[in-house]
Protein backbone atom coordinates (compact mmCIF):
# COMPACT_ATOMS: atom_id res chain seq x y z
CA UNK A 1 0.00 0.00 0.00
CA UNK A 2 1.40 3.07 -1.11
CA UNK A 3 2.98 5.45 1.67
CA UNK A 4 2.18 9.09 1.97
CA UNK A 5 5.84 10.90 3.11
CA UNK A 6 5.78 14.36 4.67
CA UNK A 7 7.44 16.65 1.94
CA UNK A 8 7.76 20.10 0.67
CA UNK A 9 5.87 19.95 -2.57
CA UNK A 10 7.74 23.09 -4.15
CA UNK A 11 10.87 24.60 -2.43
CA UNK A 12 10.03 28.46 -2.07
CA UNK A 13 8.25 29.03 0.99
CA UNK A 14 4.85 30.75 0.00
CA UNK A 15 2.16 32.26 1.85
CA UNK A 16 -0.59 31.03 0.20
CA UNK A 17 -1.43 27.69 -1.88
CA UNK A 18 -3.52 27.31 -5.04
CA UNK A 19 -4.85 24.15 -5.17
CA UNK A 20 -6.13 22.58 -8.28
CA UNK A 21 -8.16 19.10 -8.30
CA UNK A 22 -8.62 17.17 -11.85
CA UNK A 23 -11.85 14.46 -11.35
CA UNK A 24 -12.19 12.13 -14.14
CA UNK A 25 -15.53 11.34 -14.63
CA UNK A 26 -15.55 8.99 -17.44
CA UNK A 27 -16.86 5.71 -18.33
CA UNK A 28 -14.12 3.93 -15.77
CA UNK A 29 -15.29 5.79 -12.92
CA UNK A 30 -18.68 4.11 -12.89
CA UNK A 31 -17.61 0.95 -12.07
CA UNK A 32 -18.11 -0.40 -8.27
CA UNK A 33 -15.32 0.58 -5.62
CA UNK A 34 -16.08 0.53 -1.66
CA UNK A 35 -16.19 3.79 0.23
CA UNK A 36 -14.90 4.55 3.89
CA UNK A 37 -17.76 2.57 5.45
CA UNK A 38 -16.93 -0.61 3.08
CA UNK A 39 -20.31 0.01 1.13
CA UNK A 40 -20.11 -0.22 -2.50
CA UNK A 41 -20.70 2.58 -4.73
CA UNK A 42 -19.60 4.10 -8.08
CA UNK A 43 -16.00 5.15 -7.89
CA UNK A 44 -17.08 8.98 -9.03
CA UNK A 45 -19.36 8.89 -5.91
CA UNK A 46 -16.78 7.57 -3.15
CA UNK A 47 -14.50 10.33 -4.72
CA UNK A 48 -17.17 12.96 -4.27
CA UNK A 49 -18.20 11.44 -0.77
CA UNK A 50 -14.58 11.76 0.25
CA UNK A 51 -13.46 15.06 -1.71
CA UNK A 52 -16.58 16.91 0.41
CA UNK A 53 -15.85 15.02 3.83
CA UNK A 54 -12.15 15.88 3.74
CA UNK A 55 -12.91 19.96 2.60
CA UNK A 56 -15.14 19.80 5.46
CA UNK A 57 -12.84 18.66 8.03
CA UNK A 58 -10.20 20.88 7.25
CA UNK A 59 -12.14 24.23 7.36
CA UNK A 60 -12.79 22.56 10.64
CA UNK A 61 -9.22 21.71 11.44
CA UNK A 62 -8.27 25.13 10.63
CA UNK A 63 -10.69 26.99 12.44
CA UNK A 64 -9.92 24.88 15.53
CA UNK A 65 -6.20 25.63 15.51
CA UNK A 66 -6.61 29.29 14.26
CA UNK A 67 -5.04 29.01 11.14
CA UNK A 68 -4.83 31.77 7.95
CA UNK A 69 -8.09 30.47 6.82
CA UNK A 70 -7.46 32.37 3.77
CA UNK A 71 -4.26 30.82 3.33
CA UNK A 72 -5.35 28.62 -0.06
CA UNK A 73 -7.25 29.55 -2.83
CA UNK A 74 -9.44 26.26 -4.70
CA UNK A 75 -10.62 25.22 -8.75
CA UNK A 76 -11.76 21.92 -9.13
CA UNK A 77 -12.61 20.64 -12.66
CA UNK A 78 -13.99 17.41 -14.15
CA UNK A 79 -13.52 15.57 -17.14
CA UNK A 80 -15.70 13.43 -19.08
CA UNK A 81 -18.95 15.20 -19.08
CA UNK A 82 -21.78 14.29 -21.85
CA UNK A 83 -23.95 16.91 -23.42
CA UNK A 84 -26.56 16.32 -25.80
CA UNK A 85 -26.43 18.34 -28.82
CA UNK A 86 -29.03 18.84 -31.64
CA UNK A 87 -28.18 20.16 -35.25
CA UNK A 88 -30.29 22.04 -36.94
CA UNK A 89 -28.94 22.45 -40.44
CA UNK A 90 -30.37 25.03 -42.80
CA UNK A 91 -30.71 25.69 -46.56
CA UNK A 92 -30.26 28.99 -48.10
CA UNK A 93 -32.86 29.67 -50.64
CA UNK A 94 -33.34 33.16 -52.13
CA UNK A 95 -31.38 35.08 -49.24
CA UNK A 96 -33.51 33.60 -46.57
CA UNK A 97 -32.68 30.33 -44.21
CA UNK A 98 -35.07 28.02 -44.24
CA UNK A 99 -34.56 25.12 -41.10
CA UNK A 100 -35.09 21.40 -42.03
CA UNK A 101 -37.94 19.98 -39.89
CA UNK A 102 -35.31 17.49 -38.57
CA UNK A 103 -32.69 17.76 -36.05
CA UNK A 104 -30.00 15.67 -35.61
CA UNK A 105 -28.96 14.70 -32.56
CA UNK A 106 -25.18 14.34 -30.99
CA UNK A 107 -23.42 13.17 -28.01
CA UNK A 108 -20.34 15.32 -27.25
CA UNK A 109 -18.49 13.00 -24.48
CA UNK A 110 -15.30 14.99 -23.14
CA UNK A 111 -16.92 18.39 -22.02
CA UNK A 112 -15.18 19.38 -18.99
CA UNK A 113 -17.13 20.79 -16.53
CA UNK A 114 -16.20 23.54 -13.68
CA UNK A 115 -17.27 21.32 -10.74
CA UNK A 116 -17.29 24.60 -8.04
CA UNK A 117 -19.19 26.82 -10.49
CA UNK A 118 -21.72 23.73 -11.17
CA UNK A 119 -21.68 23.73 -7.08
CA UNK A 120 -22.88 26.91 -7.25
CA UNK A 121 -25.54 26.80 -10.20
CA UNK A 122 -27.13 23.86 -8.70
CA UNK A 123 -29.31 24.85 -5.45
CA UNK A 124 -27.93 22.97 -2.33
CA UNK A 125 -29.97 20.80 -0.23
CA UNK A 126 -29.94 23.24 2.45
CA UNK A 127 -30.95 26.06 0.30
CA UNK A 128 -33.79 23.62 -1.22
CA UNK A 129 -35.08 23.13 2.26
CA UNK A 130 -35.14 26.42 3.07
CA UNK A 131 -36.55 27.65 -0.09
CA UNK A 132 -39.31 24.79 0.36
CA UNK A 133 -40.66 25.48 4.21
CA UNK A 134 -40.43 29.07 2.70
CA UNK A 135 -42.91 28.25 0.19
CA UNK A 136 -44.94 26.51 2.39
CA UNK A 137 -45.32 29.61 4.75
CA UNK A 138 -45.59 31.56 1.56
CA UNK A 139 -48.76 28.93 0.60
CA UNK A 140 -50.05 29.18 3.73
CA UNK A 141 -50.14 33.05 4.40
CA UNK A 142 -51.81 33.45 0.74
CA UNK A 143 -54.67 30.86 1.29
CA UNK A 144 -55.12 31.16 4.43
CA UNK A 145 -58.43 33.54 4.75
CA UNK A 146 -59.62 30.15 2.29
CA UNK A 147 -58.80 27.59 4.08
CA UNK A 148 -59.54 28.94 7.50
CA UNK A 149 -63.46 28.59 6.91
CA UNK A 150 -63.29 24.92 7.46
CA UNK A 151 -61.59 26.41 10.93
CA UNK A 152 -63.54 24.65 13.81
CA UNK A 153 -62.23 25.38 17.20
CA UNK A 154 -65.24 24.18 19.22
CA UNK A 155 -64.67 20.65 21.08
CA UNK A 156 -67.26 19.21 18.65
CA UNK A 157 -66.74 15.57 20.30
CA UNK A 158 -67.76 16.70 23.58
CA UNK A 159 -70.42 18.38 22.26
CA UNK A 160 -72.18 16.23 20.39
CA UNK A 161 -71.85 13.58 23.25
CA UNK A 162 -73.16 15.88 25.63
CA UNK A 163 -76.13 16.83 23.36
CA UNK A 164 -76.90 12.66 22.17
CA UNK A 165 -76.54 12.14 26.10
CA UNK A 166 -79.02 14.73 27.48
CA UNK A 167 -81.36 14.40 24.96
CA UNK A 168 -81.63 10.53 25.19
CA UNK A 169 -81.93 10.91 29.06
CA UNK A 170 -84.24 13.93 29.61
CA UNK A 171 -86.60 13.03 26.88
CA UNK A 172 -86.81 9.43 28.16
CA UNK A 173 -86.72 10.15 31.68
CA UNK A 174 -89.89 12.80 31.24
CA UNK A 175 -92.10 9.96 29.82
CA UNK A 176 -90.83 7.64 32.06
CA UNK A 177 -91.67 10.34 34.97
CA UNK A 178 -94.95 10.26 33.40
CA UNK A 179 -95.85 7.09 33.28
CA UNK A 180 -99.07 5.28 35.12
CA UNK A 181 -96.39 2.81 37.30
CA UNK A 182 -93.42 5.37 37.74
CA UNK A 183 -96.70 7.15 39.34
CA UNK A 184 -97.42 4.29 41.52
CA UNK A 185 -94.28 3.79 42.64
CA UNK A 186 -94.02 7.32 44.26
CA UNK A 187 -97.59 6.49 45.97
CA UNK A 188 -98.02 4.89 49.45
CA UNK A 189 -100.43 1.90 48.37
CA UNK A 190 -103.19 0.11 50.93
CA UNK A 191 -102.13 -1.78 53.89
CA UNK A 192 -101.58 -5.96 52.42
CA UNK A 193 -99.82 -4.45 49.16
CA UNK A 194 -96.65 -3.66 50.24
CA UNK A 195 -95.20 -6.27 48.17
CA UNK A 196 -96.65 -4.36 45.30
CA UNK A 197 -95.06 -1.26 46.29
CA UNK A 198 -91.59 -2.66 46.58
CA UNK A 199 -92.19 -4.49 43.29
CA UNK A 200 -92.96 -0.79 41.83
CA UNK A 201 -90.29 0.86 43.61
CA UNK A 202 -87.65 -1.50 41.97
CA UNK A 203 -89.11 -1.17 38.19
CA UNK A 204 -88.64 2.55 38.48
CA UNK A 205 -84.81 2.29 39.68
CA UNK A 206 -84.12 -0.22 37.27
CA UNK A 207 -85.83 1.96 34.43
CA UNK A 208 -84.12 5.11 35.74
CA UNK A 209 -80.83 3.03 35.97
CA UNK A 210 -81.59 1.71 31.96
CA UNK A 211 -82.23 4.95 30.88
CA UNK A 212 -78.79 6.22 32.18
CA UNK A 213 -76.86 3.69 30.87
CA UNK A 214 -78.41 3.31 27.60
CA UNK A 215 -78.30 7.14 26.70
CA UNK A 216 -74.65 7.25 28.04
CA UNK A 217 -73.24 4.52 25.64
CA UNK A 218 -75.81 5.66 23.10
CA UNK A 219 -73.99 8.86 22.88
CA UNK A 220 -70.45 8.03 23.10
CA UNK A 221 -70.79 5.15 20.48
CA UNK A 222 -72.32 7.54 18.19
CA UNK A 223 -69.47 9.91 18.85
CA UNK A 224 -66.95 7.14 18.19
CA UNK A 225 -68.39 5.65 15.45
CA UNK A 226 -69.20 8.37 13.41
CA UNK A 227 -65.26 9.83 13.88
CA UNK A 228 -64.09 6.06 13.15
CA UNK A 229 -65.72 6.34 9.88
CA UNK A 230 -64.72 9.74 9.39
CA UNK A 231 -61.04 9.27 10.16
CA UNK A 232 -61.15 5.65 8.15
CA UNK A 233 -62.88 7.33 4.64
CA UNK A 234 -60.78 10.24 4.61
CA UNK A 235 -57.61 7.84 5.42
CA UNK A 236 -59.07 5.76 2.40
CA UNK A 237 -59.69 8.90 -0.28
CA UNK A 238 -56.77 10.32 0.50
CA UNK A 239 -55.05 9.48 -3.13
CA UNK A 240 -58.38 10.80 -4.54
CA UNK A 241 -58.29 13.90 -2.49
CA UNK A 242 -54.25 14.06 -3.58
CA UNK A 243 -55.82 13.93 -7.07
CA UNK A 244 -57.60 16.46 -6.70
CA UNK A 245 -55.33 19.36 -5.35
CA UNK A 246 -52.91 17.89 -7.84
CA UNK A 247 -55.06 18.53 -10.65
CA UNK A 248 -55.30 21.82 -9.81
CA UNK A 249 -51.47 22.97 -8.98
CA UNK A 250 -49.75 20.71 -11.16
CA UNK A 251 -49.23 23.28 -13.86
CA UNK A 252 -48.70 26.04 -11.86
CA UNK A 253 -46.04 24.35 -9.60
CA UNK A 254 -44.19 23.23 -12.66
CA UNK A 255 -43.92 26.13 -14.03
CA UNK A 256 -43.07 28.29 -10.75
CA UNK A 257 -39.99 25.77 -10.08
CA UNK A 258 -38.85 26.03 -13.97
CA UNK A 259 -38.40 29.53 -12.91
CA UNK A 260 -37.31 29.04 -9.50
CA UNK A 261 -34.53 26.35 -10.24
CA UNK A 262 -33.36 29.12 -13.32
CA UNK A 263 -33.52 32.06 -10.28
CA UNK A 264 -31.25 29.90 -8.33
CA UNK A 265 -28.87 29.47 -11.07
CA UNK A 266 -28.58 33.32 -12.08
CA UNK A 267 -27.72 33.41 -7.70
CA UNK A 268 -30.96 34.63 -6.70
CA UNK A 269 -31.79 33.55 -2.45
CA UNK A 270 -35.01 31.44 -1.64
CA UNK A 271 -36.68 34.72 0.44
CA UNK A 272 -36.13 36.83 -3.04
CA UNK A 273 -37.81 33.87 -5.29
CA UNK A 274 -40.64 33.03 -2.83
CA UNK A 275 -41.25 36.36 -2.63
CA UNK A 276 -41.86 36.49 -6.41
CA UNK A 277 -44.74 33.53 -5.89
CA UNK A 278 -47.98 35.34 -7.86
CA UNK A 279 -50.16 35.16 -4.89
CA UNK A 280 -53.10 35.77 -6.95
CA UNK A 281 -52.88 33.26 -8.62
CA UNK A 282 -52.55 30.96 -5.30
CA UNK A 283 -55.78 32.32 -4.01
CA UNK A 284 -57.56 31.58 -6.70
CA UNK A 285 -56.57 27.85 -6.82
CA UNK A 286 -56.66 27.25 -3.16
CA UNK A 287 -60.49 28.56 -3.66
CA UNK A 288 -61.18 26.12 -6.22
CA UNK A 289 -59.62 23.37 -4.45
CA UNK A 290 -61.31 24.31 -1.31
CA UNK A 291 -64.86 24.18 -3.02
CA UNK A 292 -64.03 20.82 -4.35
CA UNK A 293 -63.17 19.56 -0.99
CA UNK A 294 -65.78 20.84 0.74
CA UNK A 295 -68.19 19.19 -1.55
CA UNK A 296 -66.40 15.89 -0.74
CA UNK A 297 -66.51 16.68 2.96
CA UNK A 298 -70.72 17.14 2.79
CA UNK A 299 -70.89 13.65 0.83
CA UNK A 300 -69.16 12.27 3.66
CA UNK A 301 -71.38 14.26 6.26
CA UNK A 302 -74.77 13.31 4.22
CA UNK A 303 -73.96 9.27 4.44
CA UNK A 304 -72.32 9.12 7.21
CA UNK A 305 -75.80 10.81 8.56
CA UNK A 306 -77.14 8.15 7.25
CA UNK A 307 -75.59 5.38 8.46
CA UNK A 308 -74.94 5.76 12.08
CA UNK A 309 -78.47 7.81 12.95
CA UNK A 310 -79.98 4.18 12.14
CA UNK A 311 -77.94 2.63 15.12
CA UNK A 312 -78.93 5.75 17.56
CA UNK A 313 -82.66 5.33 16.20
CA UNK A 314 -82.53 1.38 18.23
CA UNK A 315 -81.16 2.95 21.24
CA UNK A 316 -83.47 5.71 21.37
CA UNK A 317 -86.27 3.09 20.69
CA UNK A 318 -85.24 0.93 23.70
CA UNK A 319 -85.59 3.27 26.46
CA UNK A 320 -88.56 5.63 24.18
CA UNK A 321 -86.18 8.63 23.87
CA UNK A 322 -86.71 11.27 21.14
CA UNK A 323 -84.01 13.67 19.55
CA UNK A 324 -84.36 17.08 17.64
CA UNK A 325 -83.12 15.65 14.36
CA UNK A 326 -82.26 19.08 12.95
CA UNK A 327 -80.10 19.61 16.39
CA UNK A 328 -79.02 16.09 16.06
CA UNK A 329 -77.40 16.74 11.77
CA UNK A 330 -76.26 20.37 12.85
CA UNK A 331 -73.71 18.51 15.17
CA UNK A 332 -73.04 15.65 13.15
CA UNK A 333 -72.36 18.09 10.46
CA UNK A 334 -69.93 20.17 12.38
CA UNK A 335 -68.57 16.85 13.87
CA UNK A 336 -67.24 15.52 10.43
CA UNK A 337 -66.35 18.72 9.04
CA UNK A 338 -63.77 19.44 11.83
CA UNK A 339 -62.40 16.08 12.03
CA UNK A 340 -62.37 16.06 8.18
CA UNK A 341 -61.25 19.31 7.60
CA UNK A 342 -58.32 18.25 10.39
CA UNK A 343 -57.20 15.15 7.61
CA UNK A 344 -57.64 17.52 4.46
CA UNK A 345 -55.45 20.52 5.61
CA UNK A 346 -52.01 18.79 6.18
CA UNK A 347 -52.88 16.89 3.14
CA UNK A 348 -53.22 19.86 0.71
CA UNK A 349 -49.62 21.18 2.80
CA UNK A 350 -48.07 17.75 2.48
CA UNK A 351 -49.36 17.61 -0.58
CA UNK A 352 -47.90 20.55 -2.15
CA UNK A 353 -44.84 20.13 -0.72
CA UNK A 354 -44.50 16.87 -2.43
CA UNK A 355 -45.28 18.65 -5.58
CA UNK A 356 -42.94 20.75 -5.34
CA UNK A 357 -40.37 18.63 -4.67
CA UNK A 358 -41.16 15.96 -7.24
CA UNK A 359 -41.19 18.77 -9.97
CA UNK A 360 -37.71 20.29 -9.03
CA UNK A 361 -36.13 16.83 -9.18
CA UNK A 362 -37.92 16.15 -12.94
CA UNK A 363 -37.21 20.13 -13.57
CA UNK A 364 -33.32 19.66 -12.65
CA UNK A 365 -33.06 16.27 -14.67
CA UNK A 366 -34.21 18.54 -17.51
CA UNK A 367 -31.92 21.43 -16.73
CA UNK A 368 -29.04 19.69 -16.24
CA UNK A 369 -27.20 19.78 -19.80
CA UNK A 370 -27.76 23.35 -19.39
CA UNK A 371 -26.01 24.17 -15.79
CA UNK A 372 -22.91 21.73 -17.46
CA UNK A 373 -22.36 23.67 -20.21
CA UNK A 374 -22.91 26.92 -18.22
CA UNK A 375 -20.59 25.40 -15.81
CA UNK A 376 -18.35 24.51 -18.29
CA UNK A 377 -17.82 27.99 -19.63
CA UNK A 378 -16.46 29.63 -16.12
CA UNK A 379 -13.50 29.73 -14.19
CA UNK A 380 -13.92 29.33 -11.15
CA UNK A 381 -11.37 29.79 -7.81
CA UNK A 382 -12.35 30.05 -4.61
CA UNK A 383 -10.93 30.39 -0.87
CA UNK A 384 -11.22 27.38 0.71
CA UNK A 385 -13.21 28.59 3.32
CA UNK A 386 -16.20 29.64 0.97
CA UNK A 387 -16.05 26.01 -0.86
CA UNK A 388 -19.41 23.98 0.09
CA UNK A 389 -18.85 21.38 -2.04
CA UNK A 390 -16.07 19.74 -3.98
CA UNK A 391 -18.40 17.79 -5.96
CA UNK A 392 -22.72 18.51 -5.95
CA UNK A 393 -24.65 16.23 -3.78
CA UNK A 394 -28.18 17.00 -4.79
CA UNK A 395 -29.90 14.79 -6.81
CA UNK A 396 -27.24 12.37 -6.85
CA UNK A 397 -29.49 9.34 -8.97
CA UNK A 398 -29.15 12.27 -11.87
CA UNK A 399 -26.02 13.90 -11.75
CA UNK A 400 -23.94 10.68 -11.57
CA UNK A 401 -25.21 8.95 -14.18
CA UNK A 402 -24.35 8.14 -17.99
CA UNK A 403 -26.82 10.87 -19.08
CA UNK A 404 -24.24 13.36 -17.55
CA UNK A 405 -21.30 11.71 -16.96
CA UNK A 406 -19.00 8.61 -18.09
CA UNK A 407 -18.02 9.91 -21.22
CA UNK A 408 -14.00 10.21 -22.56
CA UNK A 409 -11.07 11.52 -20.65
CA UNK A 410 -10.27 15.04 -21.99
CA UNK A 411 -7.09 15.17 -19.43
CA UNK A 412 -5.29 17.60 -22.20
CA UNK A 413 -7.80 20.22 -22.25
CA UNK A 414 -8.29 19.67 -18.47
CA UNK A 415 -4.23 20.65 -17.74
CA UNK A 416 -4.82 23.91 -20.13
CA UNK A 417 -8.19 24.82 -18.43
CA UNK A 418 -6.11 24.32 -14.90
CA UNK A 419 -2.99 26.07 -16.74
CA UNK A 420 -4.79 29.29 -17.54
CA UNK A 421 -5.25 29.77 -13.70
CA UNK A 422 -1.79 28.49 -12.44
CA UNK A 423 -0.20 30.88 -14.48
CA UNK A 424 -2.58 33.94 -14.12
CA UNK A 425 -0.86 36.98 -12.69
CA UNK A 426 -2.92 36.97 -9.76
CA UNK A 427 -1.80 33.48 -8.29
CA UNK A 428 1.81 34.33 -9.31
CA UNK A 429 3.39 34.32 -5.85
CA UNK A 430 1.41 31.05 -4.58
CA UNK A 431 2.56 27.64 -4.15
CA UNK A 432 0.83 25.46 -6.73
CA UNK A 433 -0.59 22.02 -6.45
CA UNK A 434 -2.37 19.82 -8.65
CA UNK A 435 -4.16 16.47 -8.04
CA UNK A 436 -5.50 14.42 -10.78
CA UNK A 437 -7.13 11.44 -10.26
CA UNK A 438 -7.82 9.39 -12.30
CA UNK A 439 -7.08 5.60 -14.50
CA UNK A 440 -4.81 7.43 -17.04
CA UNK A 441 -6.87 5.87 -19.72
CA UNK A 442 -6.85 9.15 -22.07
CA UNK A 443 -6.29 10.18 -25.89
CA UNK A 444 -3.35 12.33 -26.76
CA UNK A 445 -0.63 11.02 -24.89
CA UNK A 446 1.89 13.22 -26.31
CA UNK A 447 0.17 16.62 -26.12
CA UNK A 448 -0.43 15.67 -21.91
CA UNK A 449 3.01 15.44 -21.82
CA UNK A 450 3.61 18.74 -23.06
CA UNK A 451 1.10 20.45 -21.10
CA UNK A 452 2.31 18.64 -17.71
CA UNK A 453 5.90 19.41 -18.18
CA UNK A 454 4.90 22.58 -18.88
CA UNK A 455 3.21 22.69 -16.06
CA UNK A 456 6.05 21.56 -13.86
CA UNK A 457 8.25 23.92 -15.18
CA UNK A 458 5.87 26.77 -14.07
CA UNK A 459 6.56 25.42 -10.22
CA UNK A 460 3.27 23.70 -10.45
CA UNK A 461 3.59 20.45 -8.37
CA UNK A 462 1.49 17.48 -9.53
CA UNK A 463 -0.05 14.58 -7.89
CA UNK A 464 -1.45 11.90 -9.18
CA UNK A 465 -4.05 9.66 -7.76
CA UNK A 466 -4.24 6.29 -10.11
CA UNK A 467 -7.23 4.39 -9.79
CA UNK A 468 -6.86 0.48 -11.33
CA UNK A 469 -8.21 -2.64 -10.67
CA UNK A 470 -4.63 -4.37 -9.85
CA UNK A 471 -2.69 -3.31 -7.38
CA UNK A 472 0.40 -1.81 -8.70
CA UNK A 473 1.62 0.19 -6.00
CA UNK A 474 2.46 -0.76 -2.65
CA UNK A 475 5.13 2.64 -2.19
CA UNK A 476 6.46 5.24 -3.93
CA UNK A 477 8.63 4.75 -7.13
CA UNK A 478 10.84 6.32 -9.39
CA UNK A 479 9.84 4.14 -12.44
CA UNK A 480 6.80 2.07 -13.52
CA UNK A 481 7.17 -1.74 -13.50
CA UNK A 482 8.04 -3.73 -16.77
CA UNK A 483 3.70 -5.43 -16.79
CA UNK A 484 2.16 -2.06 -15.97
CA UNK A 485 -0.59 -0.97 -17.94
CA UNK A 486 0.09 2.33 -20.13
CA UNK A 487 -2.29 4.08 -18.15
CA UNK A 488 -0.51 4.02 -15.20
CA UNK A 489 2.66 4.49 -16.93
CA UNK A 490 1.10 7.76 -18.08
CA UNK A 491 -0.33 8.69 -14.32
CA UNK A 492 3.72 8.11 -12.79
CA UNK A 493 5.08 9.94 -15.80
CA UNK A 494 2.72 12.98 -15.16
CA UNK A 495 3.57 13.20 -11.27
CA UNK A 496 5.85 15.59 -10.13
CA UNK A 497 9.65 14.22 -8.39
CA UNK A 498 9.93 14.73 -4.93
CA UNK A 499 12.49 17.59 -5.16
CA UNK A 500 16.18 17.81 -3.34
CA UNK A 501 15.31 19.95 0.24
CA UNK A 502 17.54 22.69 0.42
CA UNK A 503 17.51 22.56 4.24
CA UNK A 504 18.44 18.94 5.38
CA UNK A 505 17.52 17.56 8.48
CA UNK A 506 20.33 17.26 11.26
CA UNK A 507 18.72 14.04 12.56
CA UNK A 508 20.84 11.01 10.24
CA UNK A 509 17.42 9.13 9.80
CA UNK A 510 15.89 11.83 8.91
CA UNK A 511 18.33 12.60 6.30
CA UNK A 512 19.08 9.14 4.98
CA UNK A 513 15.17 9.22 4.34
CA UNK A 514 14.87 12.24 2.54
CA UNK A 515 17.69 11.11 0.63
CA UNK A 516 15.96 8.06 -0.45
CA UNK A 517 12.80 10.01 -1.35
CA UNK A 518 14.58 12.32 -4.18
CA UNK A 519 13.89 11.62 -7.35
CA UNK A 520 10.59 9.46 -6.43
CA UNK A 521 6.98 10.22 -8.04
CA UNK A 522 4.60 11.91 -6.38
CA UNK A 523 1.93 8.96 -7.87
CA UNK A 524 -0.27 6.95 -5.23
CA UNK A 525 -2.64 4.12 -6.30
CA UNK A 526 -5.72 5.21 -4.36
CA UNK A 527 -7.83 1.90 -4.27
CA UNK A 528 -9.79 2.57 -1.23
CA UNK A 529 -11.16 6.30 0.03
CA UNK A 530 -9.09 6.01 2.77
CA UNK A 531 -5.65 6.40 0.03
CA UNK A 532 -7.49 9.35 -1.18
CA UNK A 533 -7.80 10.80 2.63
CA UNK A 534 -4.37 10.65 3.37
CA UNK A 535 -3.02 12.12 -0.07
CA UNK A 536 -5.53 15.16 0.46
CA UNK A 537 -4.10 14.97 4.37
CA UNK A 538 -1.06 15.82 3.04
CA UNK A 539 -1.69 18.43 0.59
CA UNK A 540 -3.45 20.53 3.28
CA UNK A 541 -1.13 19.84 5.70
CA UNK A 542 1.72 21.12 4.24
CA UNK A 543 -0.17 24.08 2.89
CA UNK A 544 -0.82 25.19 6.82
CA UNK A 545 2.48 24.50 7.96
CA UNK A 546 4.07 26.52 5.13
CA UNK A 547 1.64 29.48 5.57
CA UNK A 548 2.80 29.32 9.29
CA UNK A 549 6.51 29.85 8.27
CA UNK A 550 6.95 25.87 10.14
CA UNK A 551 10.16 24.05 8.59
CA UNK A 552 9.48 20.79 6.88
CA UNK A 553 11.39 17.25 7.63
CA UNK A 554 11.17 14.82 4.85
CA UNK A 555 9.54 11.52 6.82
CA UNK A 556 7.13 9.11 6.56
CA UNK A 557 3.19 9.77 6.99
CA UNK A 558 2.58 7.39 10.51
CA UNK A 559 -1.09 5.45 10.48
CA UNK A 560 -2.86 3.66 11.77
CA UNK A 561 -2.07 0.02 10.99
CA UNK A 562 -5.05 -1.22 8.42
CA UNK A 563 -5.68 -4.93 7.63
CA UNK A 564 -3.64 -6.25 4.24
CA UNK A 565 -7.13 -7.02 2.25
CA UNK A 566 -7.52 -3.15 2.27
CA UNK A 567 -5.41 -3.25 -0.44
CA UNK A 568 -7.46 -5.29 -2.82
CA UNK A 569 -10.52 -3.07 -2.03
CA UNK A 570 -11.47 -2.43 -5.60
CA UNK A 571 -14.10 -4.60 -7.89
Amino acid sequence: MTTTPDIELYQEKASRTLLGVLVDVSHSMSNSWHNKDGKKLPRIEVVKETLNRKLKEEQMRRRTKHYNLDSMDVFCLGMGFRFPMYIERDILTCEQEQPLEKQEKTMLIDLICDLLALCEILPSAEKLEDFKERLNQKWQQCTKDVLDQSVIVEDVYADLVDYVHAALYDTAAQKHHRSLRYQLSRRKLPHGFGWLSRLLEEWAKYKDEKIMTTAQIAATQYADEVFRKTNNDFTNNSANYAAIITRYLDRFIQSYTASTLQAFALGFTPSEIVDDLDEKQALWLAERIYVELDGEVRKHIELTIKYHQQKLLLAKQSISASLDKKELNRLTKRFVQKYGWDHLKPLIEDTVYNMVSQHFESQAKKSFPHWIRLASAREVVRPLPTVSHMLPNIIEEHIYSEEVMFGATPLRQALDRAAIRFIDEAYKDHKKVLLIISDGEFREEAEVMVSANLLKRRGVTIITCLIHNRNLLSRIVSGPGKEWPSGAKRMLEIASEIPEQNDMPDNPNQKRLARTLMGKKLCYQINHSTILDEVIDTVFEESTSLANDTPQIASPKKRKKRSSGVKNAVN
